[in-house]
């Protein structure tokens, strides 16, 4: 049972991290990039407190390319908060996916022990975290298509121009 609750702990704690973010003078910080300004970016710690750094601080070589598509301003983009919002629904996507699928690795231990064992209230538990990983799993993809109707709004914005 503490093996359990070791891998559960390690495979929900996978699922929750943020961005590293690393600054020109070598440091690091760790939290969720939440907003960018035209001279600021605003990280949010783990804890949930903010903190704002300008733009010039951050090492854009460590970012990702779409990380760092945020940081130029785009020419002729009149809807950047719809892109922004679509990547938010993307992000939120990706870990509802990952979520779901560590409620559907923990169902299947939790069911696999509660079977070898012959304990039908673990067994029950298992199958609770697979009903849970089948309703995260059917639910994410929507986030999916708030999207891409955002981004074809994005779309016919920029053809109309």
């Amino acid at each position: 049972m503490k093996n359990l609750f070791g891998i559960l702990v390690f495979l929900i704690g996978g699922v929750v991290f943020g961005d590293e973010i690393k600054l020109k003078d070598g440091t690091f910080i760790e939290g969720e990039i939440k907003n960018i300004t035209e001279n600021y970016v605003n990280i949010m710690y783990p804890d949930g407190s903010l903190i704002s750094i300008e733009r010039q601080k951050i090492d854009l070589s460590q970012l990702t390319q779409l990380k760092k598509s945020e940081f130029k301003s785009p020419q002729g983009i009149t809807n950047w908060d719809l892109i922004a919002e679509a990547g938010e629904d993307l992000k939120t996507y990706s870990k509802a996916y990952s979520t779901s699928m560590g409620f559907a690795m923990i169902g299947i231990m939790t069911t696999t022990i509660g079977t070898r064992e012959n304990n039908n209230a673990m067994i029950r538990v298992g199958y609770l975290f697979f009903g849970v990983s089948a309703i995260i799993s059917f639910i994410a993809p929507f986030k999916i298509g708030d999207a891409g109707e955002k981004l074809k709004k994005v779309q016919k914005t920029q053809t109309q121009k």
